[in-house]
């Protein structure tokens, strides 16, 4: 379920889930839409994981990237 606090502000072994809109261009196939959740941990690293929006199943637990929270930037700061 997706938490209203903003971003960044999760609890502790809370996970949170962000829709990432897709941007479509006439010359690409159709992308897609992604999801993201995090994984606030107290001991390691949290972790933030992209995975299909309409993924279920076997396809959502084996179509997914994740990395370490501190590795991912905000793509608006930098254009």
């Amino acid at each position: 379920m997706p938490s209203d606090r903003p971003p960044g502000t999760e609890r502790e072994g809370e996970e949170t889930e962000r829709e990432h809109p897709v941007v479509r261009r006439s010359e690409r196939p159709e992308r897609p839409g992604l999801t993201s959740r995090t994984v606030r941990r107290s001991d390691d690293p949290d972790r933030w994981t992209v995975f299909p929006a309409d993924a279920t199943g076997v396809p959502r637990m084996s179509t997914w990237l994740s990395v370490n929270a501190d590795c991912v930037v905000d793509l608006e700061a930098f254009r």
